[in-house]
C-alpha cells in the first residue's frame, strides 16, 4: 500500500498523508511521538495497539490490516513502524493516558471536517451526476467507459489484467463471485451469465454506478470522486425508473431509444473544460 504525500498538514509531530485513492493516515511513531511518548517503548506499544479491541463505527473489534493499518517497510529499521488510518489514530490518542491526547484527537477530528467538506458535491457536479445516470442508461456506453479504465490501467499503468480486476473489485464493492452469490440466494441460478446479466438481474442500476465509474476513472479522475458521483447517478436512475438500454445486441428491439445525444464522454470533459474544479 503506497500513499503519497500531497497533504503536509502538521502538528507537533504528527503528518497526515494522503493517498491517491484519497486514503488519509497518520505514521504510529509520529502518532508515538506526539501523544509525548518514550521512543524506547514504541516497539511494545505498537504492538499492544495492533492487538487490542476499540470500537470502530462499524463494531467492537481488533484492528484489521490493510483497512485501518498498513505496515511501512523501512530498510534502515529493525522495529516496524505503521501506516494508521485517522479513526484507528483516534482510539489509539483516546485511550492513552498522554497528557496530549485532547490535541491529537481535536486536530484529528479538524482535519476529518476539513477532509469532509472537500469530498462534498457542488451542485454542478449533482447536475453532472443527473445527466451521466441518462446518458449511463446505454450498455454500450458501459462497456466502452469500462474498456477505457482498463485499458489505460493496463498500459499506461504497467499493471496485468488480473490486478486491474481486483482494483475494479474494490473499486465498486463487489465482482463476479459476490453477484453470483446474491442471485443464488434469491433462488435463481447464475448460469453462464456476464458481470452484466448478473446485474441486471440482481441490481440493474448498479449498471449505471460502475459506468460512471469506470469513466471517471478513465479519465484519471480520484476513486473518491468517481466513487461519489457513481453512487448519486444510482440514486437518480434508481429514483426516475430509468429503462437500461441493451444496445450492445442488434437482435433487440429498442422501442425507447436514447434521448441523451451527447455522450458520456463528452458531458464529463465538456465539464472540467469549463469548470474550475479538479478531482
Amino acid at each position: 500500500m503506497l500513499y503519497l504525500n500531497i497533504n503536509n498538514t502538521k502538528v507537533m509531530d504528527i503528518q497526515i498523508l494522503i493517498s491517491k485513492k484519497g486514503t488519509a493516515v497518520v505514521i504510529a511513531s509520529h502518532l508515538h511521538r506526539a501523544l509525548g511518548l518514550k521512543d524506547e517503548y514504541f516497539g511494545t506499544h505498537c504492538k499492544k495497539w495492533l492487538q487490542d479491541l476499540y470500537q470502530f463505527n462499524d463494531d467492537i473489534r481488533k484492528p484489521s490490516k490493510m483497512k485501518d493499518f498498513a505496515e511501512r517497510k523501512l530498510k534502515e529499521s529493525i522495529i516496524p513502524d505503521y501506516y494508521l488510518g485517522i479513526e484507528f489514530a483516534k482510539l489509539i490518542a483516546l485511550r492513552s493516558s498522554s497528557k496530549e491526547k485532547k490535541k491529537v484527537v481535536l486536530f484529528l477530528n479538524a482535519f476529518q471536517k476539513k477532509q469532509q467538506k472537500h469530498n462534498e458535491l457542488s451542485k454542478e457536479q449533482v447536475e453532472l451526476a443527473f445527466e451521466l445516470a441518462q446518458s449511463m442508461t446505454s450498455m454500450k456506453a458501459q462497456l466502452e467507459a469500462e474498456q477505457k479504465f482498463m485499458a489505460i490501467f493496463i498500459s499506461k499503468q504497467g499493471h496485468s489484467k488480473l490486478e486491474w480486476n481486483q482494483h475494479h473489485k474494490e473499486l465498486l464493492g463487489y465482482d463476479k463471485l459476490d453477484l453470483q452469490d446474491r442471485l443464488m440466494s434469491t433462488g435463481q441460478f447464475p448460469g453462464k451469465k456476464t458481470k452484466r446479466e448478473l446485474l441486471m438481474k440482481v441490481d440493474k442500476y448498479e449498471l449505471v454506478r460502475m459506468g460512471v465509474i469506470d469513466l471517471l476513472k478513465s479519465m484519471n479522475k480520484t476513486d473518491v470522486f468517481a466513487r461519489k458521483m457513481g453512487d448519486l447517478a444510482y440514486f437518480f436512475a434508481n429514483k426516475l425508473k430509468l429503462e437500461i438500454n441493451n444496445d450492445l445486441d442488434p437482435t433487440v428491439l429498442q422501442f425507447k431509444p436514447i434521448h441523451q445525444n451527447i455522450t458520456p464522454d463528452m458531458l464529463v470533459m465538456d465539464y472540467f473544460e469549463n469548470k474550475a474544479y479538479s478531482a
